[in-house]
C-alpha cells in the first residue's frame, strides 16, 4: 500500500522524521529510563504543586499530564510535531487535565515565551536530536525563572562509540543526533549558565522500558497496539522504518546509557 500522508518538508534539516512521526501515529513517546526516570528527574528538579512547568519536546503528552495530575501544576508542553501536540491534547483530555495543561506547536531553538517565565523546563529526549545543541540549552535556560531548574534526559555514551553505532544512530535518527559523553552534556549545562549540575547516569533496564507503560495504563497500551497494526498496513514509510529499527547493533545496550542531567539558573 502507498503512504496515507504526505512527508513534512517544513522541519529543520536533519530532523528524525520517521522516528517521530511513528511515535505520533501510534500516540506513544519514549526515553531512556521509562517513567521511572521520568520521576527521578522531576525530584531533582523540586517539582512541587503550584509551579508553572514547561516540557520542551513533549511528545504524546505522556509527562505534561501526569505532572498536572500528581503535582497540581500548570504545565506546558511544546512540541515541533503538530502531530505530537494533537495527540498530546487528547491525552490531557483523556486523563482530566485540560484544564491545566497547555500544547503549543514550538521550535525548542526558538521558544514563544518571556524570559523567566517557568519555574522548572524539562527536555526528555530531546536535546540529542537538535542541530544546535547550545542554542536549545540557552533558550531552555532563558525562559526559566532565576533559581529555577532545567533537567534533561538525554542519551549518553559512556565510551567512544564504534563505527557501527554510529550508522546506527544516522539511520535511524537522522544526521543531527547525537548522543554525547556525561562530561560533554555537562559542558553544554554549564555553557549555557546552569549551576549547582547534579548527573546521574544509568544503563538501559527492562525494567524501566516496563515502566513506560504505568502512566498510559493497559487500555493505553491496547490503543497504541492497536493503532500501531493499522499504521504498519496503511503505510509503507511507517513500516520500512520499523524494518531498521529491528536491525538493532549488538553492542548498543551494552554501551548505550541515558542520563539525568540537572541544573539550576
Amino acid at each position: 500500500m502507498e503512504d496515507t500522508e504526505a512527508r513534512r518538508t517544513d522541519l529543520p534539516p536533519g530532523y528524525p522524521y520517521d522516528y517521530f512521526h511513528f511515535q505520533s501515529q501510534i500516540g506513544l513517546t519514549k526515553h531512556g529510563g521509562g517513567f521511572n526516570a521520568t520521576k527521578d528527574l522531576l525530584a531533582l528538579c523540586g517539582v512541587r504543586d503550584g509551579q508553572h512547568i514547561l516540557d520542551v519536546g513533549c511528545g504524546a503528552g505522556i509527562t505534561t499530564s501526569y505532572i498536572a495530575r500528581e503535582y497540581d501544576c500548570h504545565v506546558t508542553g511544546v512540541d515541533i510535531f503538530d502531530e505530537m501536540v494533537a495527540r498530546a491534547r487528547e491525552q490531557a483530555e483523556r486523563v482530566g487535565v485540560a484544564d491545566r495543561t497547555e500544547f503549543r506547536v514550538a521550535d525548542a531553538l526558538d521558544l514563544p515565551f518571556d524570559d523567566d517565565t517557568f519555574d522548572v523546563t524539562l527536555c526528555e529526549s530531546v536535546t540529542a536530536f537538535s542541530g544546535d545543541k547550545p542554542r536549545s540549552l540557552r533558550e531552555v535556560v532563558r525562559v526559566t525563572k532565576p533559581g529555577g531548574y532545567v533537567g534533561l534526559n538525554e542519551g549518553t555514551f559512556t565510551e567512544a562509540p564504534t563505527p557501527e553505532l554510529v550508522k546506527y544512530i544516522g539511520r535511524m535518527f537522522g544526521p543531527v543526533t547525537e548522543f554525547l559523553s556525561p562530561d560533554a552534556w555537562v559542558r553544554l549545562l554549564e555553557g549555557a549558565g546552569l549551576q549547582d549540575i547534579v548527573v546521574q547516569v544509568r544503563g538501559l533496564e527492562v525494567g524501566d522500558a516496563l515502566s513506560a507503560i504505568k502512566p498510559v495504563g493497559c487500555r493505553g497500551l491496547v490503543r497504541a497496539s492497536a493503532r500501531m497494526v493499522v499504521v504498519l498496513l496503511r503505510d509503507r514509510s511507517a513500516r520500512q522504518f520499523a524494518g531498521r529499527s529491528t536491525s538493532v547493533p549488538a553492542r548498543l545496550l551494552s554501551t548505550m546509557k541515558f542520563g539525568l542531567y540537572v541544573g539550576r539558573k
